[in-house]
């Protein structure tokens, strides 16, 4: 196929692309899924195009992503206000990835294949509300992300106690956990 990006919007009865053989899409780089509120399931071979560097998939009823193959050229990844509720382990093969959000999500936990993720600079984890409940990911240990510059969790771990804050702290890298403690400590701040 000659398509270089894929971008489908506001398609309310759009369910899914076809499985298929997504090898074969040699010149696919981006791929945009927005608002399409009956879209649940990626092919599974969809991350075996070779060229695909962004994956965004923002507004769906995902439940989860496929494997992701060994030597993946996958720099950004978002999956944004779905139903995803964990990643695959092979998240851990993207190792160009340098921007991943899965915020607003029924995540429980944060994988543990995310800590290998060494050129990670942003991870949004937002946060999920329901009628039903609020799921806040528990952190794994994120400290050897080196790279990372950006996190964004949910706001409402600075609204309880510091002893979230203090957790959250323990598992980033050293350099960020110490200008997210100096924020922390400062009188009369104010996140939100």
């Amino acid at each position: 196929s000659n398509v270089k990006e894929l971008v489908i919007r506001e398609c309310c009865n759009f369910n899914g692309l076809p499985e298929g053989q997504w090898k074969n899409w040699s010149r696919l780089e981006k791929c945009t899924i927005d608002e399409c509120y009956s879209f649940r399931q990626v092919p599974k071979n969809f991350f075996r195009a070779p060229n695909l560097k962004e994956c965004r998939f923002n507004i769906t009823q995902i439940e989860r992503l496929p494997e992701i193959p060994k030597g993946s050229n996958l720099e950004v990844l978002e999956v944004i206000k779905g139903n995803l509720n964990s990643l695959p382990n092979s998240i851990k093969n993207a190792t160009r990835l340098k921007h991943l959000d899965i915020g607003d999500n029924p995540f429980e936990e944060i994988p543990e294949a995310v800590k290998e993720l060494k050129q990670l600079k942003y991870l949004g984890l937002g946060e999920y509300e329901s009628d039903e409940r609020k799921c806040e990911p528990k952190i794994s240990d994120l400290s050897n992300l080196a790279n990372l510059n950006t996190l964004v969790v949910p706001k409402s771990w600075f609204e309880k106690t510091d002893e979230k804050t203090q957790n959250l702290v323990k598992y980033l890298p050293k350099a960020f956990a110490v200008e997210l403690e100096n924020l922390t400590n400062q009188e009369g701040l104010n996140i939100t």
